[in-house]
Formats: C-alpha cells, sequence, structure tokens
C-alpha cells in the first residue's frame, strides 16, 4: 500500500444565497475549475507527528501558519473518530488568491477523501464526507455557519455548479455556456479585517431571506438562460443584502459571505 496520495481540486465560490444569521438559505456555488489546490498526504507509523503545510501566493504567511493549525486540530478529531494511528504529513499548495474558508474547505474534503482511499472504505462516500466534515467542523469550534461550509466542499467534490441547503440534499446543476461565461465575470476578494454585522431584528427581516431565497431558486432556473438575467439577479441579491447589513451602503455592487476571520467579498464585471 503506498504511503502518499496526492490530490488536485477545484475550488469554489457562492454566487447566490448569502447566509442570514438562524436562516436557512439555499446557496448557489461555482466552481473555480482552473484555481486548484494541490493536496499531498502522506502517513507513517512512525517517525513524525501530524504536520500541517501550506503554501501560496500573496505573502499571507500569518493566515496560512493560522489555517494550518485548524486543519491540524481537525486531522486530529478525524484520526479520534476513526480510531486512526497513523500520524499525516500534509502539504497544501494554491497559485490563486484564496480565502482561508476556501482552502480550509477544500482541504479537508480533500483529506477525507484521502482518508476513504487509505482506508479503502467505501463507506465514506459523498453524503458520508460530508457528515463527517460537519461533525468535525463542531469539534474544532470553526465558528463559521456551517452551510456554508459544506457548500464549499460539495462543490470542490463534484466540480460543478451546484445548489444546496443544510437538511434538504443537493441538486447538481450542467455547466452551461451561460454559467460558463457567468462563472468568468464573477470576482472573489478576501477582507481579512472586515466583519459583517447584521440587523437581526431588521422589520424587513422576513420579507429580505424570502426574496433571497427566491433568488437563488431564479437562478437556478435560469442558468442556462441568459448571462444579462443572472447579472440582474446577482444585483438583485446584492441590494437585498444591504437591507440587512450595517454599513450596506459601503459594499456598492458586492456580496459578502463570512469567512475564517474575515469576509469574502463576490462581485460581478459587467464592463
Amino acid at each position: 500500500m503506498k504511503n502518499q496520495i496526492d490530490i488536485s481540486v477545484a475550488t469554489g465560490v457562492p454566487v447566490f444565497g448569502v447566509y442570514v444569521p438562524d436562516r436557512n438559505i439555499p446557496h448557489l456555488m461555482l466552481p473555480f475549475r482552473d484555481v486548484r489546490i494541490l493536496l499531498s498526504l502522506e502517513y507513517s507509523n512512525s517517525g513524525f507527528n501530524d504536520v500541517v503545510l501550506i503554501r501560496g501566493v500573496g505573502g499571507r504567511a500569518g493566515e496560512e501558519l493560522m489555517l494550518a493549525d485548524i486543519i491540524k486540530n481537525f486531522i486530529r478529531e478525524v484520526k479520534e473518530f476513526l480510531g486512526f494511528r497513523s500520524a499525516f504529513r500534509v502539504r497544501v499548495e494554491y497559485e490563486s488568491l484564496l480565502s482561508p474558508l476556501q482552502l480550509y474547505a477544500a482541504s479537508t474534503m480533500s483529506i477525507l477523501s484521502a482518508m476513504r482511499e487509505y482506508l479503502n472504505n467505501s463507506v465514506l462516500d459523498k453524503n458520508m464526507i460530508i457528515s463527517l466534515g460537519e461533525r468535525i467542523d463542531r469539534r474544532v469550534r470553526l465558528k463559521i455557519p456551517q452551510s456554508i461550509i459544506n457548500a464549499y466542499r460539495i462543490v470542490s467534490m463534484e466540480e460543478k455548479p451546484v445548489v444546496y441547503r443544510r437538511g434538504e440534499g443537493v441538486v447538481v446543476l450542467p455547466f452551461t455556456e451561460v454559467l460558463s461565461g457567468f462563472a468568468n465575470m464573477v470576482k472573489p476578494h478576501y477582507w481579512s479585517d472586515y466583519e459583517i454585522k447584521y440587523f437581526l431584528d431588521h422589520p424587513l427581516m422576513d420579507v429580505v431571506v424570502h426574496g433571497i431565497s427566491i433568488t437563488v431558486i431564479e437562478s437556478a432556473k435560469k442558468s442556462s438562460e441568459s448571462v444579462d438575467i443572472l447579472s440582474s439577479l446577482f444585483e438583485a441579491e446584492v441590494h437585498l443584502q444591504k437591507i440587512i447589513i450595517k454599513g450596506g451602503g459601503k459594499c456598492n455592487l458586492l456580496k459578502l459571505f463570512p469567512d475564517i476571520a474575515g469576509a469574502l467579498a463576490v462581485s460581478i464585471n459587467t464592463s
């Protein structure tokens, strides 16, 4: 049995379905097939302790060290849960600017997939990987909405557009010419020092939540019709989110999604 497994996976980005606290919002995620992480997992029964190394672009050594520590904790909890004794050395490499949550979700999904290959265990199917990942996320006390983490993992696993609502499963969408064109317009920006603050008691909260959910449903329905329609729906959701977040007027045509130690701002290039 080989003692090293190498995996390449696409990262994803949320484009419809902004998070609303205490509400079960569906998310439409697009894969960035050309923006990948390369994960190498080596294991041994002796010789070293668990090690996680993350190397990428942008001079973000502090964030990489923070994330490496979180992933190391994730590995420890997985091993304890599965009764795993081997020590792991994990190396994650990436060549594009990614947010910590994008890296965390893709890396941990890859680690669970590598464990499935190592154990040769068909029980660790896609559903089990998401379920186990969710269980371990809680044990490492990651303060990120679980629906968003799951959605990131699923889009990396499928490498296709997906609609996901926690508790209701996944719809995998065909990567149509329209969606491909729209994906080329999407621009994610990680804001490391930004905290999203919500008007939790806003009088229009129920109306906004309904509007956001309808926007996700309609964007999936129109995913093969027109880039212009998708762009219009994107902008509509931007304005819906502005109603319920503090300082929303500063966001211009950006959607904000919670991330690890910051926020992911997503815009589209309409020029």
